[in-house]
């Protein structure tokens, strides 16, 4: 008997480890996603129908939502011993694992049409005023310049060298001090693409979204072992 109730301590003090953990891992996922939502806010503008990828973003901060708040109700459950609630709980944590399988194939499927599309837009900058407006916002919230590489505004249409220009003039939003003689000769200049920067946000969310999900494998792993002993 003794024995029994040394590992049922055990095995809930593990799951009150586990879901502090899932806790603050929510925590971190809701913020970053919020963070990536915030910053790439103007880019939908510039991608139209591709604007899918973001979708993705959105499910994360609904998946650090869950999280933070569904790991309280875990340790609830837990300290009540109802078993219940703990079911309650792995179904939750099921959920979310469903909502972040979804989320990473949005991703994986919609980012290079998204790239494609921004890329594309590049030629509308002068003729499409929400185009314009979107790569100003985005380049200089991220300090960015094109897509892949400043190189990327040869392609804008409407652009013409006037005499002793340098050719091609950027966009003001792609030199630090927004001149409007921006040019790939100022030293203000912000000479890295945009993409670099983007696919960041995906790669800080998916890294935190990957190392929650170890550990909601194992917090189910140890929640199916609780639930035999109650």
């Amino acid at each position: 008997m003794a024995k029994q109730c040394t590992l049922f301590l055990s095995v809930y003090k593990t799951l009150l480890f586990f879901s502090l953990l899932i806790c603050l891992s929510g925590g971190a996922i809701l913020g970053a996603a919020v963070w990536a939502a915030v910053t790439i806010a103007a880019f939908p503008n510039i991608l139209g129908t591709s604007a899918g990828i973001f979708a993705s973003v959105y499910i994360m901060i609904a998946v650090g939502s869950i999280l933070f708040l569904g790991s309280m109700f875990g340790c609830l459950s837990i300290v009540v011993e109802k078993k219940n609630m703990v079911l309650g709980y792995a179904a939750i944590l099921a959920l979310v694992f469903l909502l972040q399988l979804v989320g990473s194939v949005l991703a994986f499927v919609y980012y290079p049409i998204a790239r494609d599309a921004a890329h594309s837009s590049i030629e509308f900058y002068n003729t499409d005023l929400q185009v314009e407006r979107g790569w100003d916002s985005i380049q200089g919230v991220l300090e960015c310049c094109g897509m892949n590489y400043y190189t990327d505004w040869k392609q804008r249409v409407g652009t013409t060298a006037q005499p002793n220009e340098v050719f091609p003039k950027l966009p003001s939003s792609c030199c630090s001090d927004k001149v409007q003689t921006c040019s790939e000769n100022s030293a203000t200049n912000f000479r890295i693409g945009c993409n670099p920067k983007l696919q960041s946000f995906f790669v800080i969310i998916g890294g935190i979204g990957f190392g929650v999900l170890v550990i909601e494998i194992l917090t189910v792993a140890v929640l199916a072992s609780a639930l035999r002993g109650m």
